[in-house]
């Protein structure tokens, strides 16, 4: 390609990103235009249109496994905090699921919390604070991997 000709195209490119630009200024106050947008676009079976959109989702093919694989680990970190979380406030789940240690734990629980003082009661505000912050934590990362997915074109 001669300079002169790229020279068109890439006022051709910065036209179409001016217009592209225009029209989501007006998508933003009438709901209807993203309709005929993707009706003129993403529905069209011009071989051109086809060829344009396939052009804009090369890069997002990658994009998707990117975000599969940072939601693995994303939604793998939101389980360890959920364990942890419940490991504090009922650290007996952690070594013994029995229903017996669970009433053991909750009985004990009782009557402790009274004769626990100052100090004690502070610990176990504390540790509900901590849990609590681990529990928000993992559904804030869960409702982050679940926009990250949508946002990478996957439907969750």
């Amino acid at each position: 390609m001669q300079r002169g000709d790229s020279d068109k195209i890439e006022g051709l490119v910065d036209k179409l990103s001016l217009d592209v630009k225009a029209v989501m200024l007006i998508a933003k106050t009438d709901p209807e235009v993203a309709v005929l947008i993707d009706k003129k676009i993403n529905q069209s079976v011009d071989s051109d249109m086809q060829d344009f959109r396939k052009i804009i989702q090369q890069s997002r093919e990658v994009k998707i496994f990117g975000a599969i694989l940072i939601s693995i680990g994303e939604i793998a970190l939101a389980s360890m905090l959920t364990v942890s979380g419940i490991g504090i406030i009922f650290p007996t789940l952690i070594g013994s699921l029995s229903p017996g240690s669970i009433i053991r734990y909750f009985s004990a629980f009782d009557i402790d919390v009274f004769n626990l003082g100052f100090s004690g009661s502070l610990v176990l505000i504390v540790n509900y604070g901590i849990s609590v912050i681990l529990f928000a934590s993992a559904f804030y990362i869960l409702r982050k991997v679940s926009e990250e997915l949508t946002e990478a074109g996957l439907k969750v």
